[in-house]
């Protein structure tokens, strides 16, 4: 019949349960770059690989396709003007320098070309020196204005603050605003640990001309070693260590000696409450018997 099929042989049935079971392996087959298809190709066909897209404008001879030939003297000449377009030509006004810019820094007074480093007002030959003077005042002004606007507002703020240390109530307040304004100008050994760390307003010896210093020590260290620290830090000579020479120690600005005894830790008399951390102290140079500085005028 037609609709029946027939072939010579025998039908052998590849199709078992280990076939079934069989799975393809997990490694990644590499594939060259070049074979792969472009998912965003400029002409729209993403079913050309790279390398046949490459072909396709080869075949066209695009790349051969140029303004002039490499080895055409046209090319040489303009490259070689371009070059010299760009070379610093602008040569500073100011008389025996030499300095050349690629870009003009002209002066509105005298309409001349400087370098940075004399384009400054007062390089102008143009100028008198009352017009120096003049300019110069007008820059200077607002910096003299603010600076002795500080010095009037951190006095006023000093007496404040003295003032406040004096109260029971305010005292705790105003310790905390003096540590603050210590600790933005303190100066100190930077091995410190931040949190071993003590400040302190230290006035100046005497010799040294009584100028205070905001410094910061230890608190792990003895007091001799904290007197130490403060006279490296203030530059005053310490001849602690020789004897029949004045020697350096620290009061509190009553007048009284912190501690005579030198080998006592500094965090022993923070816990006795010998001292406080922020606290104004006085370096100065006594007997080794004084205790009080108020003794020795």
């Amino acid at each position: 019949m037609d609709s029946q099929v027939s072939m010579d042989g025998f039908l052998v049935d590849l199709v078992d349960d280990n076939w079934r079971a069989d799975t393809l392996p997990q490694d990644d087959i590499d594939v060259p770059t070049y074979e792969l298809p472009d998912p965003e190709a400029d002409n729209g066909d993403v079913n050309l690989t790279l390398k046949e897209q490459e072909q396709k404008w080869t075949d066209i001879a695009l790349s051969t396709i140029s303004e002039h030939h490499p080895d055409c003297t046209a090319v040489q000449t303009q490259d070689v003007q371009i070059a010299i377009n760009t070379e610093a030509d602008y040569t500073c006004s100011y008389p025996s320098c030499k300095n050349k810019s690629y870009v003009p820094l002209i002066c509105e007074k005298c309409n001349k070309h400087f370098c940075v480093e004399h384009r400054h007002i007062i390089n102008c030959n143009e100028k008198t020196a009352e017009e120096v003077a003049a300019e110069l005042e007008k820059f200077t002004a607002p910096v003299k204005q603010f600076n002795e606007t500080k010095l009037q507002i951190d006095k006023q703020l000093n007496e404040t603050i003295s003032q406040a240390r004096k109260k029971p109530k305010t005292q705790k307040v105003a310790n905390k605003i003096q540590l603050m304004r210590i600790k933005n100008k303190a100066t100190g050994l930077k091995t410190i640990p931040t949190a071993d760390r003590i400040y302190f307003n230290v006035q100046h010896p005497k010799e040294v001309g009584n100028k205070v210093s905001p410094v910061f020590v230890s608190k792990t260290w003895t007091l001799g070693r904290v007197i130490d620290a403060i006279a490296e830090e203030c530059k005053a000579s310490n001849k602690n260590n020789i004897s029949n020479c004045p020697k350096l120690r620290l009061f509190h600005k009553s007048g009284e000696i912190l501690s005579p005894v030198l080998s006592n830790k500094l965090e022993t008399l923070l816990s006795d409450q010998e001292v406080i951390d922020g606290e104004d102290l006085i370096l100065e140079y006594v007997d080794n018997n004084c205790t009080n500085l108020n003794n020795t005028q």
